[in-house]
């Protein structure tokens, strides 16, 4: 079997990573494939509905009601969440 990704990245907070995400991820589901999501860091992070994390886990096709609350599968989309809606390095610090 062949795993193929794709990486999106940008330059600053609000640059529509997860936007262009989220639709790549829905368009290759259309296309009949199966997608993953991993967003790395996430920062401003209150709760899981609503947040990047949640929204690219769903166009996905990842449910939370599928995760019901699992911390560990949770974690493997969004491995590092910071409550403080700073860049990544501030907020961790």
């Amino acid at each position: 079997m062949i795993y193929r990704g794709v990486l999106v990245t940008g330059t600053d907070t609000g640059a529509g990573k997860t936007v262009i995400a989220c639709g790549l991820a829905a368009l290759f589901r259309r296309q009949g494939m199966t997608v993953g999501a991993l967003k790395p860091v996430e920062t401003g992070f209150e709760k899981w509905e609503g947040s990047d994390a949640g929204r690219l886990a769903e166009a996905a096709g990842i449910s939370a009601t599928d995760l019901n609350g699992d911390c560990h599968r949770l974690r493997m989309i969004v491995p590092w969440t910071f409550q403080a809606p700073l860049a990544p390095a501030e907020a961790a610090a």
